[in-house]
This record gives C-alpha cells, structure tokens and sequence, in this order.
C-alpha cells in the first residue's frame, strides 16, 4: 500500500519525501497546537501589558469568506 506519515517540524522537503514514495503527510494536531501556542505567547504578552504582534492574523473579511466557503 501506500506509504503515509505524520509530518514533524524535523520531516523532509514534501519534495524529497515524495521521491522516497511517500504518498500522504498527515500533520495530525500540530496545525491546532501552533495556533494554542500562538493565543498562549499573545497572553503572556498581554499580561505583561504588551501588545503582541498579531500581524498574522487573519483579516476578518478574509475568514468570514473562508468559512461561508465551507457551507
């Protein structure tokens, strides 16, 4: 069958998993603890009465298309 993998911040290049006959990469929970990680570090930041740098994060008008997207 098919050869799957959980990817790791340590994992290859897609490129060079696929040439070793990797099929699929899964990324499990990692999507979902780095954004925890992120609301985790923007509260620390907050308590020390700092304001985090939330560039990243995504413009309201953006999600919202995204999500009516999934209907």
């Amino acid at each position: 069958g098919p050869l799957n993998i959980l990817a790791s911040p340590a994992s290859p290049p897609l490129g060079d998993l696929e040439r070793i006959g990797v099929r699929r990469v899964s990324v499990g929970s990692t999507i979902a603890r780095a954004a925890y990680g992120l609301a985790r570090s923007s509260a620390v930041e907050l308590l020390r009465g700092r304001y985090p740098d939330f560039a990243s994060a995504i413009p309201y008008a953006e999600l919202q298309a995204l999500l009516a997207s999934r209907r």
